[in-house]
C-alpha cells in the first residue's frame, strides 16, 4: 500500500513539473542575493560640507571657550554680571540642542583685572554658584593677574581656585584640554614652559596615529601671526612647539577683538580660535594699525550707539565622532549666536580651510546704487557724515573717509569702524574730517573696507564749507548768560557749543523733540548715545576757583544701561573733575574733586519729572539746588582737581567722561539745557534761571 502511495506521488510530481514547464515557470530561481545596505560613514564621508553640518553633524563633545574676564575690586559689576550669564546662556543653549549637554567651560586667562586675591575669591565663587553637575569648569592665569605681587600670582591662583597645579592636561571626552599659564611675570612663556607643552602634545599624538584627533590647548596669549589680533597682541613663544601638532586647536584671548570677524579662526600649520572677551572691546583698522581703537579714538573716530565696553562674548566649540567641530560665537548682550566657523579635518594642513589664502580670494564691499553720503553739518573747518552700511561678502571693517579740494590734493582723512560687532548693527556709520579749509570746495569719498583690506567704489559727495564759523548761532536767551559752554541740539540732531560755536561730536544717534515748556528742541537719549564737547580742558583754568553747572530735564531712568546704579546728565568725572550724579535713588548730585578728593552734596529728584539743577563751588563750598532753592551744601577748600588721564577731559553730555572717549553712566530721558558758568552762581541768579521753566 505504501509503494501505491508513493507512485501516485510522483505521478502528480511529473504532472506539476509538465504544466510548469509548459507555462514558463522554467527551473526553481536561485537565491537572491541580500539588498546592499549603504555605508552611512562612507555616505557621510562624501558628503560636501554644506549637507555634512546641515544633515550629519552631531555632537558628542560640547564646551565653552571664554576669557579676559577682568572682575576687578571695585566697579559697576558688569563684569560679574555677565560672568554668570555667560552659564546661564551655555545651559540655555545646550538645552536647545539634540545634544542637550554642556561638557566643559574653560576660561583662557585674565580672570581677574588685577590678579588680587578678592577678585580671584569673586571669579571662582561665581564659577562654583552657576556652575552645574556635569560641566567641568577650568580657568588659566592671564598677564593681568601678575600685576599685583607677580612673584605670588601662582600661589593666589591656586588658593582661590582650589587646583593642584596651575597647568593640567585633562580628558574630557576622550579629547585632550591642555591648559597653561603664562610666566616671566605673565609676558610669555619659558623654555620649560615650552618643553611641558611639547611633552604633553606628544603624549596625546602618540594615543592617535592618525593625527585626526583634535587636542585643545588653552593660554592666555596668542600665538603672533595666527588670529585677529595676534599681530599686536600675539607672542612667538609657542610657535615652534605648536608647528609639529597640526592636530592642535589653539585657543587663546588677551586682545579683546570680536569673535565675528573671520579672522578671529585661523589655521596654518594648525588651528587657532580667538575667544573674545566679557569686559571691553579692542581692535585694530585692517591694513591702517593693530592695536587699540575704540569709539571716538583718534584713528578710528566714530559714532556708536554702544561704548567698548558693551563688550561680551564667547565661543561654542561642538565636536562630532568624526572629530569635526562646529565652533559658534555667542553675544550675552543680544543673548544669540552671532557667527559660524565649521571645521571638516584636524590634522591635516590640506584640507584647512580658513587659511591665510582667504586674504587674496576675499570680495570687496559694495554700495547700492541709492546709498549716497549725507552732510549732518559743515562748518568752517569741519564736516560731518553720515552713510549707510555697505555690503559684502565677507565682513566690512571699517570706512575711510577723504576730501579732496578743487585741485585733487588730499586734504583730510578719517576712519570709522562698522560697527558690526555690535547686535544689532546700527543701519548707519558717522564719520567727520577735520582741518578742511573756510570758504572751500571739497570732494568727499567714502570707501568700505573689508576685513581682508578689500575695498568698494566710493560715495561721494560734494561740500562747501562756510566761510567763517562765527557764524553759527550763540547761546538761548537767558538772565544769565553761560560764559564756559551752553548746550544747544538743533532739529537734525546736530549740537554745538554755544559760547564757542563748536560742533558736538556724537557717540550714537539721539533723537530729539520740542520741548512743551519751552519750546526749544530738547535732545533725547536712550542710555547709549551723548555728546562731547572737546574744548572743556582748554577752559580748566578758567573755572578751577569757581564754576556753577545747570541742567533742565527729565530723567526717565536712574540706573545706567552700562550696569551702573547711577546715571549722569551732564559731566566730566573721569578720576577728577565735576559733573552732576544722580543715584539709583533719586539722589541728584554735583560732583567736584577739590584737592584731589570728591565733595558731592546731592537732594531728591524723581524720575519721569522735569528738573531744574544747579550746582555750585566757590572755592570753599559746594551748593546743590533744585528747581531755584538751596537743597544742600558741603564745605570743600581749595581748586577743582581734574582728570590726569588725558583721554577723559572733555565734557560728555548724557553722560560721564570715560577712557578713550567711552561714555559712562549714559542718561535715559530728555535734556533741554545743559550750561557751565565761570563762577559760582549766587542764589539770586539761580532762581532767575529757574524761573524760565516755571
Amino acid at each position: 500500500m505504501a509503494a501505491f502511495f508513493a507512485r501516485i506521488k510522483a505521478f502528480f510530481a511529473m504532472i506539476v513539473a509538465f504544466f510548469t514547464g509548459l507555462f514558463g515557470g522554467g527551473t526553481a530561481t536561485p537565491e537572491q542575493p541580500p539588498a546592499v545596505v549603504p555605508d552611512e560613514a562612507a555616505i557621510i564621508a562624501a558628503a560636501t560640507d554644506e549637507v555634512y553640518f546641515a544633515q550629519y553633524f552631531k555632537p558628542v563633545l560640547r564646551f565653552v571657550a571664554a576669557s579676559d574676564v577682568h572682575i576687578a575690586d571695585s566697579g559697576s559689576g558688569k563684569e560679574e554680571t555677565r560672568l554668570a550669564q555667560l552659564y546661564d546662556t551655555a545651559y540655555a543653549y545646550a538645552a536647545s540642542q539634540a545634544y542637550d549637554k554642556l561638557d566643559g567651560v574653560f576660561f583662557a586667562g585674565d580672570i581677574s583685572d588685577r590678579g588680587t586675591s578678592s577678585s580671584l575669591d569673586t571669579f571662582f565663587r561665581i564659577v562654583n554658584e552657576n556652575n552645574r553637575a556635569g560641566t567641568l569648569s577650568r580657568a588659566i592665569l592671564g598677564n593681568h593677574e601678575f600685576f599685583t605681587d607677580p612673584a605670588n600670582t601662582v600661589s593666589r591662583f591656586l588658593a582661590s581656585s582650589g587646583y593642584d597645579a596651575a597647568d593640567c592636561d585633562l580628558v574630557l571626552g576622550g579629547y585632550h584640554f591642555i591648559l597653561m599659564c603664562p610666566d616671566n611675570n605673565g609676558s610669555g612663556f619659558s623654555a620649560e614652559k615650552q618643553a611641558w607643552l611639547n611633552g604633553r602634545l606628544a603624549a596625546a599624538a602618540a594615543e592617535d596615529p592618525t593625527g585626526t584627533k583634535p587636542v585643545f590647548v588653552f593660554q592666555h596669549h596668542h600665538v603672533k601671526n595666527t588670529v585677529y589680533g595676534s599681530e599686536a597682541w600675539g607672542v612667538n613663544d609657542l610657535r615652534a612647539v605648536l608647528d609639529r601638532y597640526p592636530q592642535v586647536v589653539d585657543i587663546s584671548g588677551h586682545s579683546h577683538y570680536p569673535v565675528n570677524d573671520p579672522r578671529s579662526i585661523w589655521q596654518g600649520t594648525f588651528t587657532a580660535l580667538g575667544d573674545g572677551t566679557l569686559s571691553y572691546y579692542e581692535m585694530g583698522i585692517a591694513g591702517v594699525k593693530d592695536g587699540s581703537v575704540f569709539p571716538s579714538d583718534d584713528l578710528g573716530s566714530y559714532a556708536s550707539k554702544r561704548t567698548q565696553r558693551d563688550a561680551a562674548q564667547y565661543l561654542i566649540v561642538e565636536v562630532s565622532k568624526e572629530n569635526t567641530l562646529r565652533i559658534r560665537g555667542y553675544d550675552i548682550l543680544s543673548r544669540g549666536v552671532v557667527c559660524e566657523y565649521q571645521i571638516r579635518s584636524v590634522g591635516d594642513p590640506a584640507k584647512f580651510r580658513f587659511t591665510d589664502a582667504r586674504k587674496d580670494a576675499g570680495a570687496a564691499p559694495y554700495f547700492a546704487a541709492t546709498d549716497a553720503i549725507t552732510a549732518t553739518a559743515v562748518q568752517s573747518d569741519a564736516a560731518y557724515l553720515s552713510i549707510p552700511q555697505a555690503g559684502c561678502a565677507d565682513q566690512v571693517q571699517h570706512y575711510r573717509f577723504e576730501a579732496y579740494d578743487a585741485v585733487g590734493t588730499l586734504a583730510a582723512k578719517s576712519y570709522s569702524l562698522s560697527d558690526l560687532f555690535y547686535f544689532p548693527a546700527p543701519d548707519a556709520i558717522c564719520g567727520k574730517l577735520t582741518g578742511l579749509a573756510p570758504d572751500t570746495d571739497y570732494t568727499v569719498k567714502c570707501f568700505a573696507v573689508s576685513c581682508w583690506e578689500k575695498e568698494s567704489a566710493p560715495l561721494t559727495l560734494q561740500i562747501h564749507t562756510p566761510a567763517d564759523a562765527a557764524a553759527t548761532p550763540g547761546c538761548y536767551d537767558s538772565p544769565v548768560t553761560p560764559d564756559v559752554f551752553s548746550f544747544i541740539v538743533q532739529p537734525d540732531g546736530t549740537a554745538y557749543d554755544g559760547v564757542s560755536g563748536a560742533l558736538l561730536p556724537l557717540q550714537g544717534y539721539p533723537n530729539v523733540k520740542a520741548d512743551e515748556k519751552t519750546g526749544r528742541t530738547a535732545a533725547v537719549f536712550t542710555g547709549w548715545n551723548s555728546y562731547r564737547f572737546n574744548g572743556f580742558e582748554a577752559r580748566y583754568d578758567d573755572i578751577k576757583d569757581g564754576v556753577s553747572f545747570e541742567f533742565y530735564g527729565t530723567l526717565d531712568a536712574l540706573c545706567a544701561k552700562d550696569g551702573k546704579q547711577y546715571v549722569n546728565p551732564f559731566s566730566n568725572q573721569g578720576n577728577g573733575g565735576c559733573g552732576f550724579e544722580c543715584s539709583a535713588a533719586g539722589n541728584m548730585q554735583f560732583w567736584v574733586s577739590v584737592n584731589g578728593s570728591y565733595v558731592h552734596p546731592g537732594a531728591q529728584v524723581r524720575a519721569g519729572v522735569p528738573v531744574h539743577v544747579v550746582g555750585t563751588f566757590d572755592g570753599a563750598q559746594v551748593r546743590v539746588y533744585i528747581n531755584g532753592e538751596l537743597k544742600a551744601s558741603q564745605p570743600a577748600a581749595g581748586e577743582i582737581t581734574f582728570p590726569a588721564n588725558a583721554s577723559t577731559r572733555y565734557l560728555c553730555i548724557g553722560g560721564d567722561s570715560g577712557t578713550n572717549g567711552a561714555t559712562e553712566a549714559a542718561m535715559t530721558g530728555s535734556l533741554v539745557a545743559a550750561n557751565v558758568y565761570a563762577r559760582a552762581l549766587s542764589s539770586e541768579e539761580v532762581a532767575l534761571l529757574y524761573a524760565q521753566y516755571r
